[in-house]
């Protein structure tokens, strides 16, 4: 009964106690890379912000170091003390983390992602392409492009392998997040990430399928429902 009321205890204490070892420790870790986020500070700043023991906190900062997240230094002003601060590469780990579910992202963004992607388009274009009128398409014309576009993304890694996207488009968003905001000093990986290409269709297949639909539905609202609910 003792032992059993002892793990149960132990389960209600904080995030560096329970769960198994591994997870404690990158629980750690991203408990100190955040307090360090807000600037350099001391050992026993650390220890108060992420509530862990001396000698856990002192064992994580030696991992993270030996790692590159974080790097040590002497304090000028009182040499007994030792200030710490994130690297590049502990910089990196942040962004990775504040970026959120990548799918999330991607659904926010991809509408200002695309127009951007359209307008370069536009420019790479000649001048007579540019000129030329395009028809001018209705509420149904619209929805019956929608339904015909279909897309695609993924991932080339350096040896030309097509790969899934996820990851490759979190190292890419990350990378360019840290650039934006004055983090990103090396150049080695951007040279290490994998290409990603986002791949847009206008079938004709599909588009003689919905043609067929509507010569048979005779009703464009019906036509509709059936080619979204299809697509």
């Amino acid at each position: 009964m003792g032992g059993l009321m002892a793990r149960k205890k132990r389960k209600k204490t904080g995030f560096h106690t329970g769960d198994t070892a591994r997870l404690r420790t990158m629980k750690s870790w991203n408990a100190i890379r955040e307090a360090l986020s807000h600037g350099d500070t001391t050992f026993g700043n650390i220890m108060k912000e992420t509530k862990l023991s001396t000698t856990a906190l002192a064992s994580n900062l030696k991992k993270l170091e030996e790692r590159g997240d974080i790097k040590r230094r002497t304090d000028q002003d009182d040499r007994r003390l030792k200030n710490y601060s994130l690297t590049e590469e502990g910089w990196r780990e942040i962004y990775k983390r504040t970026l959120g579910n990548i799918m999330e992202v991607i659904g926010e963004q991809m509408a200002e992602i695309l127009a951007v992607a359209v307008e370069v388009l536009v420019r790479q274009q000649s001048k007579q392409d540019r000129n030329v009128l395009l028809p001018q398409l209705n509420a149904n014309g619209v929805n019956l492009f929608q339904v015909i576009l279909t897309g695609e993304m993924y991932a080339l890694t350096a040896s030309n392998e097509r790969t899934g996207f996820i990851e490759p488009l979190k190292n890419f968003l990350t990378e360019i997040k840290m650039a934006s905001e004055g983090k990103l000093v090396d150049i080695e990986p951007i040279k290490n990430l994998c290409n990603i290409f986002f791949v847009f269709e206008l079938k004709k297949e599909r588009f003689i399928e919905l043609v067929e639909t509507i010569k048979k539905s005779k009703n464009y609202e019906d036509f509709k429902a059936a080619a979204t609910a299809g697509k």
